[in-house]
């Protein structure tokens, strides 16, 4: 993960609204806003496939799996 972006905390209101115009992923942890890395190509044939597995077990089942585009929100305690 690099360096924060600003390290002055931001709302989660404030994050979303940045991201949606953004041309870069953020990740938002603990109030600050971090730059992801791009994955490579090894890395992107295998989260593919897993989530192909996942995606055929689940099926049938309220459940379903995500991929790395989606924001899914988090709370830590």
């Amino acid at each position: 993960m690099s360096a924060a972006l600003k390290r002055t905390p931001i709302s989660v209101d404030e994050y979303l609204a940045s991201e949606l115009d953004s041309p870069i992923k953020h990740e938002y942890l603990c109030s600050v806003v971090y730059a992801m890395e791009g994955a490579r190509n090894q890395h992107n044939r295998i989260s593919g496939n897993v989530f192909g597995k996942w995606y055929s077990r689940l099926s049938g089942i309220p459940c379903q799996p995500w991929n790395s585009d989606t924001k899914i929100p988090m709370e830590f305690t």
